[in-house]
C-alpha cells in the first residue's frame, strides 16, 4: 500500500519516523502530552465503521491492501 500511495503522490512522510503505535505514542509524550492514544488504521476500519462505509471505503483503489493498514 505504501508504494501504492507514493505512486500517486501521497508520500506519508511520517511513516519513517513513527512506524508503529508505540512511536506514536512515544512521539506524543515527548512533545509535552501526559499521555496518547493511536489506534491502527484496520483497528479502526473493522469496529469502527459501519457496512455501507466499509463498502465505499473498498471500492477506491488505493486503499485495497487492508492488510498494510496494521501499519
Amino acid at each position: 500500500m505504501v508504494e501504492n500511495l507514493e505512486a500517486r503522490g501521497c508520500q506519508l512522510l511520517g511513516l519513517k519516523d513513527v512506524p508503529d503505535e508505540e512511536s506514536q505514542i512515544n512521539r506524543m509524550t515527548e512533545n509535552g502530552f501526559k499521555s496518547g492514544y493511536c489506534e491502527s488504521m484496520i483497528r479502526i476500519h473493522n469496529s469502527k465503521l459501519d457496512e455501507t462505509e466499509k463498502l465505499r471505503i473498498e471500492k477506491i483503489e488505493m486503499f485495497d491492501e487492508f492488510e498494510e493498514w496494521e501499519l
